[in-house]
């Protein structure tokens, strides 16, 4: 029988991204900082402190309809997929992990060069991380974060333009 058809309450499926055979999405999540699962989190699971990317999600109309409000239009491209974990773990207490796997590139994941493109993503993340936190008590500690995160990226990729972030 279909997950779905079985868990009629949940309204929130996930595939299993991976990028080289490392599962990037679904992440455990705290704060800012993801961190990966080593096996491979099928069934149901607890909503709380679980994030995932956008791609392969199967949400219910019933839950896009009754309780979600909508993305943040202050967000582009990135954050979105945070934004919107971020929210149904405010609503709801469980969501499934599929037994399907997707293989994924990722931007931030997957350019190993300092490119103007990743320059370009990186930033959009940095902005997204701020407006995420903006309205929680996690907003005083996201503006450190980001200083720090954004010295260590330009450290890591020796690239100063990682240094310049929006205020």
């Amino acid at each position: 029988m279909m997950p779905f058809k079985k868990n009629k309450e949940i309204s929130l499926f996930l595939p299993i991204i991976k990028y080289k055979s490392k599962i990037v999405s679904p992440t455990k999540k705290y704060f800012l900082k993801g961190f990966y699962f080593k096996e491979k989190p099928v069934g149901i699971q607890k909503a709380l402190n679980i994030s995932a990317i956008n791609s392969g999600m199967i949400i219910s109309f019933k839950y896009l309809q009754k309780k979600f409000r909508g993305y943040d239009e202050r967000l582009k491209f990135y954050g979105t997929d945070t934004y919107f974990m971020m929210e149904y773990c405010k609503n709801e207490e469980y969501l499934f992990v599929l037994d399907y796997e997707i293989e994924h590139d990722l931007t931030l994941s997957t350019l190993n060069d300092p490119s103007d493109k990743l320059v370009k993503a990186y930033h959009e993340m940095l902005e997204a991380w701020g407006i995420l936190y903006s309205d929680s008590i996690l907003k005083y500690i996201t503006k450190p974060y980001i200083y720090i995160h954004s010295i260590y990226t330009a450290i890591k990729y020796k690239n100063k333009d990682f240094l310049k972030w929006k205020k």
